[in-house]
């Protein structure tokens, strides 16, 4: 399988199976966890800090 036009001048790689797509979008949405659960922490502590 080659890959289409649109993702030729769309630049992205060409991402044939969809295993990868699957544990990509795992890794983002634990990524997106972390995140979410460090921006926690660090509003907590500035809030301990302000009183």
């Amino acid at each position: 399988m080659k890959p289409t036009e649109i993702e030729k001048l769309s630049g992205l790689p060409y991402l044939r199976d969809t295993h990868n797509i699957s544990r990509m979008a795992k890794n983002l949405s634990n990524f997106i966890r972390a995140f979410s659960l460090l921006s926690r922490m660090v509003s907590l502590t500035a809030r301990l800090e302000n009183v």
